[in-house]
Order: structure tokens, then C-alpha cells, then sequence
């Protein structure tokens, strides 16, 4: 969690994450990600707003140190300054048919300080992310899955992680997660000119798709997938279901990849790859 405040800290944010931070209200959050020169996937976050001279940055997959060098390398007159403020928060996922609106109701009668919200995107449907100075009073009949169970929530809805299945190579067109962290009407960032070329001519290379196959799940992500003797894809995560059976996302190249030959692991085990991710 990177605090950044100042009287700049709102203007230079926007000009940094792929998201439209205009007209936030106190405590709302959006989710976008921060892109190379190349339009490629650094890292995502989830900015949550309290005042043109306050906000927080909040980060799964960039730590707090190379989060706070990105940030501090297009600093140049601006005032802004970041403090990591991770130490003080601990964080929760929740999913569910009432989580959400729980959520709600646990803003309004917790004495704890909390910031929580729900992201339709980057989490499996009726999902909340919680970050709280202690552990909440959870509601009776509330179970803990583990990050097993969670696992195979998220790999099931097709919902991406980064950077395990959006990483440094990857576009978020090619994972569908520019229609909930992208703006293609905002002003420039790193990376805006490369999204709004892909908005145009519409195509991707590549696309994410779900997979399944029997026995134990590959040990290490990255494992080739071989169509007719051509590498066509590469699995991402993957997570076992039950006893001989496991399903994953894999990154397909459209262009080598047909739907009706079969597709392989090294060592000759076969993979079905399913409609989209």
C-alpha cells in the first residue's frame, strides 16, 4: 500500500494509470494497470481516493519498493510524495452471494479503520478485496478456503492474476481486461498511444484461454503447448479440481492454433483448450 500525496498527487496519477481517475468520491477505488512505453502489463493497482491531494495505492502483484520507483522515475517538478504504508494494513478477499452487500453495511457500523471494496473485474464474480487494520468480526457461517479454494474460483471464472496470466509480455487486450481497466477517453499516459492503436484495428495476436486436462497439473507455468509439431500457446496458471483432474489459462496464439487438432504438453499429455477465458 503506497500512499501519494501533495498538491499534484491527483494529476500525476492520472497521468500515469491506464484508468480514469476523474470524479472519484471519498473512498471510492478504481482498478487499472501501469503500462511500459510498449503498452506492456508492469503491474496492476486499485486507487482509492480521498482528496485531490490524498490517494492510495493498493498492489497484488507489484511490491511496495518497485511500485514506489516506478512512480519516483516520472516524478520530475511535480509535487508528490509517497510513503509505503503497507505495515499498517492487512488484506482479506470475500466471495458470495451477500459480500458485497455486508461490505456496505460493515462501512457504516465498523469502529475499525478499513478500506474495502468490490471490483468487478481481476476477481471472480460477488467478490470484495478488504484492507483493514485488524481482522474484521466476519459474519457466523463465513468459511475460510484458503488460497486453494480461491484458486480454483478464480481459474474456473476465467479471471486473470497478474502477473502470473497478465505479465511484462502481455497486452491487457489479449486477456479481455481492458474493458474494466483501461479508459480509451482520458488523457495521455505511459502506454495510452499502444491501447488506443489496439482499440483501432481491434486485434490481438493472442488471447487467454481456459484449459483443462487429467492427471496432475504441470509443476512450473510457462509449459510449451504443441499443435502438429508448432508451439501455439503456453500455460499460465493452473490448479488441480479433484483427484486426475486440473484445469489452468494458457496464452494462445490465434494464428498457429486450430480449434479441431489436438493440443499437448511436452511429454505428450493432452490439454483441451476451451472457447475463451
Amino acid at each position: 500500500m503506497i500512499s501519494a500525496s501533495g498538491e499534484d498527487a491527483w494529476e500525476f496519477l492520472q497521468g500515469q494509470i491506464t484508468q480514469d481517475i476523474s470524479g472519484m468520491q471519498v473512498g471510492e477505488a478504481r482498478y487499472g494497470f501501469l503500462l511500459t512505453q510498449k503498452g506492456r502489463v508492469l503491474g496492476d493497482v486499485v486507487v482509492i481516493f480521498e482528496s485531490v491531494e490524498q490517494l492510495k495505492l493498493a498492489s497484488w502483484s507489484l511490491s511496495p519498493d518497485i511500485l514506489t520507483d516506478r512512480l519516483e522515475s516520472y516524478i520530475i517538478a511535480d509535487d508528490v510524495e509517497l510513503a509505503d504504508e503497507t505495515p499498517q494494513w492487512k488484506g482479506w478477499q470475500a466471495a458470495g452471494s451477500d459480500v458485497v452487500s455486508w461490505l456496505g453495511q460493515y462501512r457504516i457500523t465498523s469502529g475499525a479503520e478499513f478500506m474495502g471494496w468490490a471490483e468487478a473485474n481481476a476477481l471472480p464474480p460477488g467478490s470484495i478485496r478488504l484492507l483493514a487494520s485488524t481482522e474484521p468480526a466476519w459474519p457466523d457461517g463465513w468459511q475460510s478456503i484458503g488460497d486453494l479454494g480461491f484458486e480454483v474460483a478464480r481459474v474456473s471464472a476465467g479471471i486473470p492474476q497478474v502477473p502470473e496470466d497478465l505479465g511484462a509480455g502481455d497486452f491487457p487486450q489479449e486477456t479481455g481486461q481492458e474493458k474494466v481497466g483501461v479508459s480509451f477517453t482520458k488523457g495521455c499516459y505511459l502506454g495510452q498511444e499502444v491501447m488506443a492503436r489496439l482499440a483501432t484495428t481491434g486485434r490481438v495476436r493472442r488471447q487467454l484461454r481456459q484449459v483443462q486436462g487429467t492427471g496432475c497439473p504441470p509443476s512450473e507455468s510457462g509449459s510449451p503447448l504443441d499443435q502438429n509439431g508448432k508451439k501455439v500457446g503456453e500455460l499460465r496458471s493452473t490448479v488441480e479440481t479433484d483427484a486426475g483432474r486440473w484445469i489452468g489459462l494458457a496464452m494462445i496464439n490465434l494464428a498457429h492454433f486450430g480449434a479441431s487438432d489436438p493440443v499437448s504438453l511436452p511429454g505428450g499429455a493432452i490439454v483441451e483448450v476451451l472457447e475463451s477465458a
